[in-house]
């Protein structure tokens, strides 16, 4: 019984396990149909935001490829027109080559030639044919030669275009196009979607249009009224100089130079009293008279007189040599000076060009006084004879005239370095010719190479002078150390019982020391003979490499042509260095002759300050140069090469960036090239040049003065030596002013070329701006009127000032139009002379073998008769014809392509309908608001697409995703309760029928209890009626026992 409740309480607790449960599967199943529902909804908004989006997607691809197609049209046209444009620039356009070898009455486009050509003689061909075909042969001669004169006009109008095009316009003239603006917008608007390169290309497009439409017009009409001005003040500026230029070259033909000259040597010709002129006393200067003591003269009295008045003049030239000794070594001072603090490139430039004037100044002094000293030294020498034989072995020379060709090389290596050198650098650049740049890049390795040899050659010269110092002051310091170590010795000695123990190991330490200088002096003196060994080494390697250095540089420029890459690059390289050639064999000769000193110029401490303070070991060549010996002009010639070609890369580069013209880019590169070279010119002639000039007006002042000694007597008076120094100064200054009058009018002159170039510049401006932007004014006719005064022989400015745009566009047209008309006339008389052909052919058929039945301008078969030379004739006219039309053709296709390119720069856009035939399609003015249509609708349809139906299409995709997700999950847990519930129900009908067999025991049990109480009640029953008979026996006891 009681395992019956346990099962009944375990019922019980089972039974609310399955409610529960499948209370949450209720729930769960709930949720899910919830779920299906909310997908079902979410997957119907999805499925209409895909369509919406698929809707909006196919707009916007419409709205792009619209978009695509005109901007690939637009870049077909920019890139067609483009190439026109090149091709015009480059002079590459065909213009009708047939035309040019043809006469008008060419045999070749004859019909009757055909019948001529074949031996058959005119009167086989009846009258009316000839008559037809000698009309036909008149219109074709009549249409060639119109035609002929359609191309040569229309060849000299793209010959002024293609003018323009070269020296005018810009390079990217392509890009003034709006079309060319258009075709970058357009582009732009569909390379990346986004909205960022939407609002990019619309910008742009507003920025074209505003650009069509004038926008910024009045500063392009202010620029160009400034040029205006200044052209007039140019033209004011070149008209005063020409003025000026024209009064001093009057003023150069003074004669005073020569009347000096004159005065001086007469002076002293008459001062030597030749038997010819005995009573010629009165001539003589009273000056010179009174000091030389003229005297009627014997033969002993001449030679005498002479070689007293030779020996004046060398005195007083010796003192003028000291002069312009002492104002060269002040330029050559001053030159390094300027070298070392000097940092600005104008400040250099400026003191170069002064330091070179006033240093050709000195030299031009020299010559002329080498020069009046060689004369004099001639005319005595004719007039004396034999009589002054020993002096004549003395006669000077020449020499002044070396250091004047060293200069004038100098200058001459300028203007070739900026007017041969320069324009082929700047093509090579431009072009980017890889032969040629690694030709540069050798000369740079080189250059390396050379700088490390001259690092080594600086440390040689350093411990050369380190070891002269040691040989020249050992022994001295061997004798002061023993010295100083013999006095401490004794000084150990006599201090030895009274010197307390710190002075006594003070003593001791100096000894110590004093050893350890003499130990070590005398290890430098022992290392002496291998770091002589070693130096001589080292200089002998730096030689070498030196030697080697320049054969390779000299293999560079040789004139050996390998290939193609070698022609080219040493082609290049020998423009580079020709400059140099007459410069650098005079810098050998002076060199062969000992004029340039073979040591080291300057103390040592001033090569250590140079090394310290240089940024290239180039800039030590010059104390080193005596030390360089012949190898001292390569080194100088190879780092200004180096430096030239790092200046003009450097200015190119920078010059692309900025979009300049060829000829922009050559007159500023020009100005600044010039500046350089003539500043590194400078300081070769200034620390090579003027210590050779002072060495030599040191030899010829000692030659002077050593030849003049050994012909004065003692005690002459010295007073004709100043007055002959003062005639010869008076001489040399007269020179001087005629020289600068010569060099005034040449700065002037090129004052005047350097105004005439800046007024082409500003020319070229204003023609630029004229064509660019479609001005003119009579304003501006007036000034370029004058301007061709000026520019009058300048036939290129000539065409310029003349030029206009409008007029020029109007020539093309009509040679177009003239040329189209003759192709057309020519293909109209081609046509009719198909019929004149079969009529000769039956003709000549008829007259060589009888009738031929073959069609008009067909072969005949060889039975016929016919010569060949006559159909190989009509066969070549045909040809000659067509190639004509076609060459003309493309002429006419160039002109049209110039014309609508002009028109697209006048808002006009023309569209070619037919490739083969040119024709073009004029859309008017109104095709820019069609392409900002395209970019308006391509910019609504994106926007559209991206913020509204992408959005929602995105959306929609995530709703049902989430409520797929949802639906997923409310699954997973239906399926988890009902898992559970399910549990829960077995668990139960475990427990029923658990509850079921107890119940059945129970039953069994209550049964067997039954039974067993219903035995019980029955027993109970006999008990009680037993008792009671107990009882009722009890009761007859208790009487029986009251009874007793």
């Amino acid at each position: 019984m009681q395992t019956f409740l346990d099962t009944l309480d375990q019922y019980e607790v089972k039974s609310a396990i399955f409610y529960h449960a499948e209370k949450e599967r209720s729930s769960a199943l709930h949720n899910e149909t919830s779920a299906k529902s909310i997908l079902a909804e979410a997957t119907s908004v999805a499925e209409k935001s895909r369509t919406s989006f698929e809707l909006h997607a196919h707009e916007l691809a419409e709205a792009k490829t619209s978009t695509v197609d005109e901007a690939n049209t637009l870049a077909i046209w920019v890139e067609k027109h483009g190439r026109v444009l090149e091709a015009i620039r480059d002079n590459s356009i065909t213009g009708s080559e047939l035309l040019m070898k043809l006469d008008s009455k060419d045999e070749a486009l004859s019909l009757i030639s055909a019948v001529l050509v074949s031996g058959v003689p005119l009167t086989v061909v009846p009258e009316p044919t000839r008559e037809h075909c000698y009309e036909l042969d008149r219109e074709v001669s009549e249409l060639i030669t119109e035609l002929h004169d359609g191309r040569s006009s229309a060849l000299q109008a793209l010959g002024e275009y293609a003018l323009i095009l070269q020296q005018v316009l810009p390079v990217n003239y392509i890009t003034t196009s709006p079309i060319t603006g258009w075709a970058q917008a357009l582009q732009l608007s569909v390379t990346s979607a986004s909205q960022d390169m939407l609002d990019l290309a619309k910008r742009q497009a507003a920025e074209v249009i505003a650009k069509v439409q004038g926008e910024g017009s009045n500063l392009v009409q202010q620029r160009y009224r400034d040029l205006l001005n200044q052209m007039e003040s140019y033209v004011a500026c070149v008209e005063r100089i020409m003025r000026e230029c024209s009064e001093l070259m009057n003023s150069v033909g003074s004669d005073n130079e020569a009347q000096s000259k004159d005065r001086i040597l007469s002076a002293f010709i008459n001062s030597v009293q030749l038997s010819s002129q005995k009573n010629d006393e009165d001539t003589v200067p009273s000056s010179l008279a009174d000091n030389l003591e003229v005297k009627p003269p014997a033969q002993e009295d001449v030679k005498e007189k002479a070689s007293k008045v030779l020996s004046v003049l060398g005195i007083a030239v010796s003192q003028l040599y000291s002069g312009i000794r002492v104002r060269v070594s002040e330029l050559s001072t001053k030159a390094v000076g300027i070298t070392k603090f000097r940092t600005d490139e104008a400040g250099l430039q400026a003191d170069a060009g002064m330091s070179l004037q006033l240093f050709d100044q000195q030299i031009e002094k020299c010559a002329l006084l080498s020069g009046f000293v060689k004369e004099v030294h001639e005319v005595m020498g004719t007039k004396l004879g034999e009589i002054n034989a020993d002096y004549l072995k003395h006669r000077p020379g020449q020499w002044a005239y070396t250091f004047q060709a060293i200069l004038h090389s100098s200058t001459n290596m300028i203007e070739q370095m900026t007017e041969v050198f320069l324009p082929e650098i700047i093509r090579s650049f431009v072009s980017y010719n890889s032969e040629v740049m690694e030709a540069f890049g050798s000369i740079s390795r080189i250059r390396g190479s050379v700088d490390t040899a001259l690092e080594k050659l600086a440390e040689v010269e350093l411990e050369r002078t380190s070891l002269t110092e040691l040989e020249q002051s050992y022994f001295v310091e061997v004798g002061r150390i023993t010295e100083q170590q013999v006095a401490l010795e004794e000084a150990a000695m006599r201090g030895r019982d009274h010197l307390s123990w710190e002075e006594a190991e003070e003593l001791a330490s100096q000894e110590e020391a004093c050893r350890a200088q003499l130990e070590q002096l005398q290890k430098t003196w022992s290392q002496k003979d291998m770091r002589i060994s070693s130096v001589l080494k080292v200089e002998a390697s730096v030689m070498n490499s030196l030697l080697s250095s320049e054969k390779y540089f000299s293999s560079l420029v040789s004139a050996d042509q390998e290939n193609e890459f070698h022609f080219r690059s040493k082609a290049l390289l020998s423009i580079l260095t020709k400059p140099f050639a007459d410069l650098e064999s005079l810098d050998h000769m002076l060199s062969s002759r000992g004029a340039f000193p073979s040591h080291m110029s300057g103390p040592v401490s001033n090569l250590r300050e140079v090394l310290a303070a240089s940024s290239s070991l180039s800039d030590v060549m010059w104390p080193l140069s005596g030390l360089l010996k012949d190898h001292a002009f390569f080194v100088w010639k190879l780092g200004l090469l180096d430096s030239i070609l790092d200046l003009c890369m450097h200015e190119i580069s920078s010059s692309v960036e900025h979009s300049c013209t060829t000829n922009q880019l050559y007159i500023t590169l020009k100005k600044k090239l010039a500046i350089h070279v003539e500043n590194q010119v400078g300081q070769y002639i200034l620390k090579r040049i003027a210590p050779a000039l002072i060495l030599h007006l040191d030899k010829e002042i000692c030659d002077l003065l050593e030849t003049s000694q050994g012909r004065r007597e003692s005690g002459q008076p010295t007073t004709a030596v100043g007055r002959v120094a003062l005639m010869l100064e008076e001489y040399c200054n007269a020179h001087e002013t005629a020289r600068a009058a010569r060099t005034a009018v040449s700065l002037k002159q090129r004052q005047l070329n350097d105004l005439t170039e800046a007024l082409r510049k500003i020319i070229l401006e204003i023609v630029q701006v004229e064509w660019l932007h479609d001005f003119s004014s009579p304003h501006a006719q007036k000034a370029k009127i004058f301007s061709q005064n000026i520019l009058g022989d300048d036939k290129f400015m000539s065409v310029l000032l003349n030029l206009s745009r409008r007029n020029l566009l109007d020539k093309i047209q009509s040679s177009m139009s003239l040329i189209t008309r003759s192709i057309e006339c020519l293909q109209a008389c081609e046509s009719t002379s198909v019929s004149a052909e079969g009529q000769l052919e039956r003709a000549m058929g008829w007259a060589c073998a009888g009738p031929n039945t073959s069609g008009p301008g067909g072969s005949t078969a060889k039975g016929s008769g016919i010569p060949p030379e006559f159909h190989d004739h009509l066969s070549k006219r045909r040809k000659l014809l067509g190639g004509i039309q076609e060459q003309a053709s493309d002429l006419v296709k160039s002109c049209t392509s110039v014309l609508e390119f002009e028109a697209s720069r006048d808002g006009l856009y023309f569209v070619s309908e037919d490739k083969s035939s040119g024709q073009s399609t004029d859309k008017g003015r109104a095709w820019q608001q069609t392409f900002v249509n395209l970019l308006t609708r391509l910019d609504a349809a994106y926007h559209s697409f991206t913020s509204g139906a992408e959005q929602d299409w995105k959306r929609g995709q995530l709703n049902m995703e989430t409520a797929g997700k949802g639906l997923y999950s409310a699954t997973n847990q239906l399926s988890v309760v009902s898992v559970k519930a399910k549990s829960a129900l077995v668990d139960l009908q475990d427990t029923l029928v658990d509850m079921y067999e107890r119940a059945c025991e129970v039953s069994v049990s209550l049964s067997g209890f039954k039974h067993i109480s219903q035995d019980r009640t029955a027993l109970t029953a006999e008990c009680g009626s037993l008792l009671e008979e107990v009882l009722a026996i009890a009761e007859g006891l208790h009487d029986v026992y009251t009874l007793g």
